[in-house]
């Protein structure tokens, strides 16, 4: 399963059609493949998209997913191609490969770490690089284990600092 989704204003020109025509051409070249579109409820991204990738066999548009919803389909997916910031995040977690459809991000560290590639709004880059995923059997090349956003054990860090505080404060520390 792919995952891509698109919603960024600075897309909406021509950007979404050019992903819905890319999503059109890799459905084509992968029928093997179900690419899962959950598409944003704009109306200027869903005529558009719904207008170019409907009547798929393997395409599924759907309306937008509960998060967790969707973060189970992003653990259970191959690849993903998105425009979404916060989806950077978590493809760099979960190990997924994701084409950035976007010409720069504010995530570079997502770049850096391997797991995300910016392809912009440039079809034919979008297709190859899908390709290259696809010939490495959605393996990344140069992907590590290291999470530029952490290691998951944030949470128990700042209770452990917080109770230090308060135990050293009460202890007239």
């Amino acid at each position: 399963m792919i995952i891509m989704t698109a919603h960024r204003r600075e897309n909406w020109d021509s950007g979404i059609a050019i992903f819905s025509d890319a999503l059109v051409k890799l459905s084509r070249l992968h029928p093997e493949l179900t690419f899962v579109f959950p598409v944003h409820l704009n109306p200027v991204v869903r005529e558009t998209v719904f207008g170019i990738a409907s009547g798929l066999s393997n395409v599924v548009l759907t309306d937008p997913l509960p998060y967790f919803d969707f973060l189970y389909m992003l653990e259970h997916c191959v690849a993903v191609l998105s425009d979404s910031g916060g989806i950077q995040e978590e493809s760099v977690t979960l190990h997924k490969p994701m084409l950035l459809l976007r010409e720069v991000t504010e995530r570079p560290e997502a770049v850096t770490s391997g797991w995300v590639k910016l392809v912009g709004q440039d079809e034919d880059l979008i297709v190859s690089s899908f390709e290259q995923l696809v010939a490495s059997d959605f393996v990344v090349l140069g992907g590590d284990g290291i999470n530029p956003y952490g290691d998951g054990t944030t949470a128990v860090q700042i209770l452990t600092r917080i109770d230090d505080y308060l135990n050293a404060t009460h202890s007239g520390g």
